[in-house]
């Protein structure tokens, strides 16, 4: 666990970073309830004129949508706000299934698996790369309704 310090450092710099237009984090909170039940981040640092997207949801607020109403958000954020981004990408241990939909409901093509640090019990060591371009993008809150579907 970090400390008081470190935590207040990481906000502190993350911040800066978001106001810097280098890094955006965010926290996810229930309309209802104003609950904190997740987390997440466009990062840099993959490559030109790509950036990742990560997130995470706590537990007890599993399979309620909102990793991928986050997901969707980060992405179509991404790009319609960073010019310099053509693709992202969203990579994870092959064990997170739950994880794993997000992207595929997202339109996202998985682009390999590789060998990754074992970041946490239970972890393959192995993971996900998933990948989206913004001449492919869709939105879920644009998209024409499935017949049958809400």
């Amino acid at each position: 666990m970090p400390t008081r310090e470190q935590q207040r450092k990481a906000l502190t710099e993350g911040a800066a970073a978001f106001d810097a237009g280098t890094e955006f984090g965010f926290l996810f909170r229930e309309t209802a309830t104003g609950a904190l039940v997740g987390g997440g981040g466009v990062h840099p640092g993959i490559g030109p004129g790509a950036v990742e997207i990560g997130y995470w949801v706590r537990s007890d607020r599993h399979h309620r949508g909102y990793a991928t109403r986050a997901a969707d958000a980060m992405t179509d954020a991404s790009f319609t706000h960073l010019a310099d981004v053509d693709r992202i990408e969203i990579h994870m241990d092959c064990t997170n299934l739950a994880s794993a939909r997000i992207p595929e409901k997202l339109g996202y093509c998985l682009l390999r698996v590789e060998r990754r640090e074992k970041l946490a019990l239970g972890h393959t060591g192995r993971g996900y790369v998933w990948g989206q371009r913004r001449h492919e993008w869709t939105s879920l809150r644009t998209r024409e309704p499935v017949e049958g579907t809400r």
